[in-house]
């Protein structure tokens, strides 16, 4: 039987005035690659800030395996649910292998770090042979193997991927791509927002469409990909 990994109820979010989140309700299981689309200005990354305890939350509930989820972005991530950004934003003065120490920062098994060193830089070859480069020096895809791998480092249960396609060229996309299969095959749930629909539908198990931060579509990723209609109208495609 599959856990209720994640579970939003009812979730509002706003910037001043501006109601970015209207309501936004959705789960994801335990295993399952659960994307959220949506045109630009939807919600969809307002969505992650509040998941992640970095924008306060106006009304409804979050819940995590079961409970509500910690009120501190730190108490977050050390209980398992770590965010890859939108635009990478790793520590451009600090080296590869930095970086990735700063993503086992809230850790304390020695043993378990170690383990996964040897998988990030197994999962990206890059990065090993640039361990000792600054991160600013990287070239776009490099950062967002950083990024991913920072992640990582953080040992998630659930890792969400805020547009990890974002300016890559498309034989780095596919990669990412792999390697995002990857890491959910070896266990760790996923939740992908990403601005190629049809990309993220082909990959997904499921989805979740946002429109002006309401729901207005769910259901399996190649189901919803069938929808042509559905597609023209919501994500512009």
């Amino acid at each position: 039987m599959m856990t209720d990994m994640l579970k939003v109820t009812d979730l509002k979010a706003a910037y001043g005035g501006i109601h970015a989140l209207r309501g936004v309700s959705l789960k994801v299981d335990e295993g399952e690659i659960v994307a959220v689309l949506g045109a630009n200005g939807a919600g969809k990354s307002t969505l992650l800030k509040c998941i992640s305890g970095v924008m306060k939350v106006a009304g409804g509930s979050i819940e995590y395996l079961g409970k509500p989820i910690p009120k501190k972005p730190f108490e977050i991530v050390q209980a398992g649910l770590v965010q890859v950004p939108e635009g990478r934003q790793i520590f451009s003065k600090l080296t590869v292998e930095e970086n990735l120490r700063l993503g086992a920062g809230l850790r304390a098994d020695t043993t378990g770090m170690e383990e996964d060193y040897k998988r990030c830089y197994d999962l990206f070859p890059r990065l090993a042979e640039r361990k000792k480069q600054y991160g600013g020096l990287l070239s776009g895809g490099e950062q967002q193997m950083l990024a991913i791998a920072r992640g990582i480092m953080a040992h998630p249960k659930v890792m969400m991927f805020d547009e990890p396609s974002l300016g890559l060229a498309p034989v780095i996309i596919k990669e990412m791509f792999d390697v995002i299969k990857q890491i959910n095959e070896e266990g760790t749930t996923v939740v992908l927002i990403e601005q190629n629909a049809q990309l993220a539908l082909e990959f997904c198990d499921r989805a979740y469409i946002l429109q002006t931060g309401k729901i207005v579509a769910e259901g399996r990723g190649e189901d919803l990909l069938k929808d042509e209609s559905m597609i023209a109208a919501y994500l512009g495609e």
